[in-house]
């Protein structure tokens, strides 16, 4: 069975720990799975969307999902209050999980969900 992989990185710059996070991820046909989870801190909340991009273009992971809060943990630590990014690579095949449409506001809510 194909493990899991999971990088965390820290940083003044969220450039930097983009690139320190994407050092610790194989790259494109060497990614082991179909489903990425992103966890961010709020001080990378501007740059959630090109964090995520710039993922899947260097992965070749499609599927991503995940959020940002007020702390991030990983292997090797957990960080509150600083910009930090967490990410996990689910090893599971496309066709085994399903990825809801991306929700920003409460507003973008379906009307199913907003009741």
């Amino acid at each position: 069975m194909t493990e899991f992989v999971s990088a965390l990185a820290t940083g003044s710059d969220w450039k930097g720990i983009l690139a320190d996070v994407g050092a610790q991820l194989p790259e494109g046909d060497a990614q082991p799975g179909g489903l990425g989870l992103i966890y961010a801190t709020e001080p990378l909340a501007d740059h959630f969307s090109d964090i995520v991009l710039t993922l899947r273009q260097r992965t070749g992971v499609k599927h991503w999902a995940g959020c940002v809060g007020m702390g991030v943990c990983g292997q090797t630590g957990e960080y509150h209050d600083e910009p930090a990014l967490s990410v996990l690579i689910a090893p599971w095949p496309e066709e085994s999980f399903e990825v809801f449409p991306t929700v920003s506001s409460a507003d973008a809510l379906p009307d199913a969900l907003s009741g």
